[in-house]
């Protein structure tokens, strides 16, 4: 749950429009403190309310909290006691979600505030987010690699023996310095760990008006702490709710909330739920916990020029924190990110006649002579025809090896498929051996490209090239800049 604080006289500011899109990510139910309604004269003070409601109920119907209880108060007026206060406190006691909470999980508590009580020790105030402990046990302190036994706890000024998720307490431990944390996280053994990238799902801020590119560098807040980190985004079809595995394929997405090109549908239908992931490669470790909530943002737009811009690109949870700071040479090349690639070339011709050459013998008989095949005698020429080989042009250039492509299959704009079979010559030109035999219609095209042109005649019209094509992926994170193909390339 959140409660928005919404200035009467000045409605919705930039600011409470960026925190309202905090409280869309982060919770389900919303109520607003109409606050400083003691400025608005008594006499126009029940006409300004409602009229301000009505323009606020008209900005939250276009939220996923719908209608939202606006609570008129005066927290601290010029003069007399509060107005409205008692009421809002009923709503937001009325408007607490009951939650159940893992107590079984590890213990995690979100510091605060820290400060030291002499002859006492020192105290770590804040809330438990799951789990829960005991006084006497042992309790990590991440950042400071630390772990302190545990001496009293407070719940509301009263000590407890125990707290469980949810619970708002003060921790005492002892030989702990105060000004070595002031917010952060303390847990059970092993709880938080230092993420040097994350990868997680994630979804565009549907109010933030620039392209989220990859390759952009954003403010990334998680936690207590914010840190700057590049972005590079991609996808898996049709599973918008997937989680993250490393042995999937994804295709690489230049801009969030844009599917990649191979995505779109040409059918008319809306295309398929994209699963959208975030490669965020930070500047320095974070504490990170399971499944944590981040937010990316630009808070460095300027002012001048975006005045009432949101900052706030995209949020999402964290499905994998890499620990290892050697990351991009262990993790990152098991990550299977491709680009689609092509390179086009266009048919020469369809290879020419072969010419077989046999000996040949005059053989007598009683009837008639026989001319057979001999090893030693007079030659003549016999042409075998074939019609599963093209020869290709400007593919390659002369200096290209053609070793990593062969076997690689190409496509030619007829609809017929072949595979790259070896050089011709030493000009880049190369044979493409067909799965089937060339079609007539592609001789026919053939031929009418490389038929003369007649003296004095009107020049025919140039018959279409015929265009092969060889599609491939290529892992973005594969040093060896292998060409991939799958059964639909």
């Amino acid at each position: 749950m959140m409660m928005l604080v919404v200035d009467v006289n000045k409605g919705i500011q930039t600011q409470t429009a960026e925190c309202l899109v905090i409280g869309e990510i982060m919770c389900d139910i919303l109520v607003v403190a109409l606050n400083k309604i003691d400025q608005i004269p008594e006499d126009q003070r029940a006409q300004t309310i409602e009229k301000v409601t009505r323009g606020l109920a008209k900005t939250f119907a276009t939220t996923k909290f719908g209608q939202v209880a606006v609570i008129p108060v005066a927290a601290r007026p010029a003069t007399g006691p509060a107005i409205g206060v008692e009421n809002l406190i009923q709503v937001l006691a009325k408007s607490v979600p009951r939650q159940r909470h893992d107590s079984a999980a590890p213990f995690v508590f979100a510091v605060d505030h820290c400060f030291a009580i002499k002859g006492q020790g020192t105290v770590l105030t804040g809330t438990a987010l799951s789990g829960q402990i005991q006084v006497n046990e042992n309790i990590e302190i991440p950042t400071a690699k630390l772990s302190r036994k545990i001496k009293s706890i407070q719940m509301f000024h009263r000590p407890v023996q125990q707290i469980t998720a949810g619970d708002r307490a003060g921790i005492c431990v002892t030989q702990f310095d105060a000004s070595t944390l002031e917010r952060g996280y303390a847990c059970a053994a092993g709880a938080v760990i230092f993420a040097h990238a994350l990868i997680a799902r994630v979804d565009k801020v549907r109010f933030f008006k620039l392209p989220v590119l990859s390759k952009s560098r954003f403010h990334v807040s998680m936690g207590h702490e914010t840190v700057m980190g590049t972005a590079s985004f991609f996808t898996r079809d049709g599973e918008g709710n997937a989680r993250f595995e490393v042995d999937k394929e994804y295709a690489f997405a230049e801009e969030l909330g844009r599917p990649p090109q191979e995505n779109a549908s040409n059918s008319g239908q809306p295309p398929a739920p994209l699963a959208t992931f975030a490669l965020i490669e930070l500047d320095h470790p974070v504490a990170c916990l399971s499944n944590a909530l981040l937010i990316g943002s630009r808070l460095d737009l300027d002012p001048d020029v975006h005045t009432k811009a949101c900052r706030l690109a995209f949020s999402g949870r964290v499905h994998e924190a890499l620990t290892d700071k050697s990351y991009r040479e262990t993790f990152l090349p098991k990550l299977k990110v491709f680009k689609r690639k092509s390179r086009t070339g266009t048919v020469e011709r369809v290879r020419a006649p072969r010419v077989l050459v046999l000996p040949m013998g005059v053989f007598p008989h009683s009837q008639f002579a026989v001319l057979m095949p001999v090893l030693f005698c007079a030659t003549t020429q016999t042409q075998i025809l074939d019609d599963y080989t093209l020869i290709g042009k400007g593919l390659f250039k002369k200096e290209t090896t053609l070793e990593p492509f062969l076997g690689l299959q190409v496509g030619l704009s007829s609809g017929e498929v072949g595979e790259i079979e070896g050089a011709f010559g030493q000009s880049g030109k190369f044979r493409v051996r067909m799965r089937q035999a060339v079609s007539d219609a592609t001789k026919a095209t053939l031929a009418a490209s490389d038929k003369p042109k007649g003296k004095g005649k009107a020049p025919a019209p140039e018959a279409e090239a015929i265009e092969i094509v060889l599609s491939f992926k290529r892992y973005v994170y594969d040093r060896q800049k292998r060409m991939i193909q799958s059964k639909d390339e």
